[in-house]
């Protein structure tokens, strides 16, 4: 198989994270989660906060 593909298996081997995409399918979906989360605690934390302490922050 290895002579049928553009790029050589031992190449890939070689190169490592030269070819490898750093942004999964996985990757993304824990930054999604992530920022659902975050955004969650920002709303709990300004529902929480004073008038005074929101026109600080914004």
């Amino acid at each position: 198989m290895r002579y049928h593909c553009l790029v050589s298996i031992n190449k890939l081997e070689y190169e490592g994270l030269e070819f490898a995409d750093p942004d999964t399918p996985m990757s993304r979906l824990e930054r999604k989660i992530k920022e659902e989360q975050q955004k969650t605690l920002d709303d709990y934390v300004m529902s929480h906060l004073t008038e005074t302490h929101r026109r600080k922050i914004q």
